[in-house]
């Protein structure tokens, strides 16, 4: 058994241990970096960007820069003097030798029958980092994709200009001193952005009737402004959500590739014209995109659900077929899941459009699930004589049902030892609705300090008394956890439709402590709904929170500590009660938000005491 706790160690250190290790510290700073630079090369110290205009953010610029100098720990590169303390041509001949005498040693292992070793120090990393040397090369291209993102970002006319400086900076300002005693140089990238380009008109052009007639309709949700900066990123989201309401219509197979640009700067003044061009770029001969596959609007014909625990090539024999509700269910043996509970999951509908926003709830349901190790959905065209619809494909791969788990702690406070052990038990498909049951046991033991000083003992406690023997306090704790991927309760299909993941949460659990002051009781009963407005917004809401604490004994000595205190809090703490509510909660999450620099997490609870179901009770007899 493992034990882990929060120990406290008394520490004496010598002061001759101290001296030694200052000594080392001020010789490591003190080793010249530059000691293994090869004669004619220049170690990287540091890069430096410069915008001479206010424009984009310079950690940015600072993102694209393609050569760091070394790592440093407390202002010094503590990895390239490691490094500096072996010669690495002395330390490759010596990992060649060792290799070669394994090398040696595995052929007589060969020939006794036994089983070589692995020769591959040569091949291992050293201890430390190598100095970085100023490579014009890298710093020319670093320039390159400075100026290539300051057009992406709007400043078409930007220059970028990259200096490498051998002479040291005077503190508090940019003029060059004396050079540098060591072959070192620090690299300036200085920015000119120039004038902004902003859009004077923007327009699409498109050859199918229908697809123009809908992109128009939603041209005034359009992210592109006339007199907005000219940003690659909001142009490409843009293109993003044009094809996604396309998607949305029924196009099945638009993607954002479909759709160009060209932009005319020939206008002057800092302006440009921008047309997206709805079509086929890679097409040889028909670019427009008017009776092709994807300027065609599909509808589902056939939705297939797959159960089977491999992979279509590694199917040995047929599987059975079972069809509900104008779905074909395909598995073996036995049908792992119930097709109602499958189909609780599945938005997308026979003979209907498709609609991304079904396929992308759909596939975010069964994943959330937590039930299959994968799942995908596809689409085939093939052996369909009307060219218009399109056969689905929803496979999901089975995961592991059940699991156990073993827990071991160990407890150190103050000098009171304390170990708990908790097995788990864990269904991941009850009644083969997709339900789960989590059980849990918790036994503790722990030696905690009395309030009264009972069952005195020769372990002494800090303040207010003494404890008892090794352990003198017992806490066994079973729990279970019931949840159902659906309401239980008869709640319309539009709102468990808008969620992405409906939960019914039951929860049962029991707590006993046994201590010599007092033994307690906690019984918890709570049911509930979870569910998720959105990828970052989740809603709880527990209409029935009910804990029923009980003290069925306490010792004569601890009566009379909570009479002498006289604090009713504490009182109240040790008294039989029933406490009957209602709970809610609400998380929003935006960390699982791509490409996003900050991110935000909150959690708000909101509890109330009291409940109609029940007579208000002050104490259980």
């Amino acid at each position: 058994m493992r034990k882990i706790g929060s120990t406290r160690f008394s520490l004496r250190i010598a002061p001759h241990h101290i001296v030694i290790a200052l000594f080392g510290t001020v010789l490591l700073a003190g080793c010249d970096a530059t000691r293994r630079v090869p004669e004619g090369q220049r170690l990287l110290i540091r890069n430096h960007v410069v915008l001479e205009e206010k424009s984009v953010d310079p950690a940015e610029l600072d993102a694209i820069i393609k050569q760091r100098s070394n790592k440093r720990v407390l202002g010094f590169p503590f990895y390239l003097h490691l490094w500096n303390v072996r010669d690495p041509e002395r330390v490759a001949l010596k990992r060649a030798l060792k290799d070669s005498l394994c090398h040696e040693g595995n052929l007589a292992r060969e020939e006794k029958g036994r089983r070589p070793r692995t020769c591959d120090r040569s091949t291992k990393e050293r201890t430390g980092e190598p100095p970085v040397l100023l490579d014009s090369v890298l710093t020319e291209r670093t320039a390159e994709q400075m100026r290539l993102y300051m057009q992406k970002e709007g400043w078409f006319h930007a220059a970028v200009k990259d200096s490498a400086h051998h002479r040291r900076r005077k503190l508090l300002s940019n003029v060059r001193g004396r050079p540098y005693r060591q072959p070192k140089a620090e690299v300036i990238y200085t920015i000119v952005p120039g004038p902004v380009t902003r859009y004077r008109r923007i327009n699409f052009s498109v050859d199918d009737p229908a697809i123009k007639d809908y992109v128009q309709r939603s041209w005034d949700q359009s992210l592109l402004q006339p007199g907005e900066r000219f940003d690659a990123d909001v142009l490409d989201n843009e293109r993003t959500r044009i094809a996604d309401r396309l998607k949305e219509l029924g196009y099945l197979f638009f993607s954002k590739d479909l759709i160009q640009y060209t932009a005319d700067t020939t206008i002057g003044e800092g302006l440009v014209d921008l047309t997206l061009l709805l079509e086929r770029p890679y097409s040889r001969n028909q670019r427009g995109l008017q009776g092709t596959q994807e300027g065609s609007v599909y509808y589902i014909n056939d939705i297939t659900i797959a159960t089977m625990r491999s992979s279509r090539k590694a199917w040995t024999v047929t599987p059975d077929t079972l069809h509900r509700g104008g779905y074909r269910f395909l598995f073996e043996d036995k049908p792992p899941y119930k097709p109602e509970a499958l189909l609780s999951a599945v938005f997308l509908q026979p003979e209907g459009r498709y609609r991304k926003s079904e396929a992308d709830r759909t596939y975010r349901r069964l994943t959330s699930l937590r039930v299959f190790d994968r799942v995908e959905i596809s689409y085939d065209t093939t052996g369909i004589s009307n060219r218009k619809q399109a056969n689905v494909r929803i496979d999901v791969l089975p995961g592991k049902i059940q699991s156990m788990t073993f827990e071991a702690y160990g407890t150190n406070r103050g000098g009171f030892l304390g170990t708990s052990v908790s097995l788990g038990y864990k269904h991941r498909n009850l009644f083969r609705g997709m339900g789960s049951i989590q059980a849990q046991m918790i036994l503790g033991l722990e030696a905690q300090q009395s309030f009264t000083g009972a069952g005195a003992s020769t372990t002494e406690g800090t303040t207010g008394g003494t404890a008892s023997g090794l352990f003198n306090t017992i806490e066994i704790g079973p729990e279970v956890t019931f949840r159902f991927p659906t309401f239980l309760l008869p709640i319309s299909r539009e709102r468990i439709a808008r969620s992405a993941v409906p939960s019914t949460t039951i929860i049962m659990a029991y707590n006993l402590q046994q201590r010599p002051d007092y033994t307690r009781t906690l019984a918890k009963t709570s049911f509930g709904y979870e569910w998720q407005e959105s990828r970052t917004k989740t809603w709880g809401m527990f209409p029935l929170d009910v804990n029923l604490i009980r003290i069925p004994s306490k010792s004569p000595e601890f009566e009379d500590y909570l009479e002498s205190a006289n604090d009713p809090v504490l009182t109240d703490s040790y008294t039989d009660h029933l406490i009957a509510g209602m709970r809610g909660q609400f998380l929003y999450n935006t960390q699982i938000l791509a490409r996003q620099r900050n991110s935000f997490f909150s959690r708000i609870t909101m509890e109330w005491a009291g409940h109609p179901l029940f007579v208000p009770l002050n104490a259980i007899g």
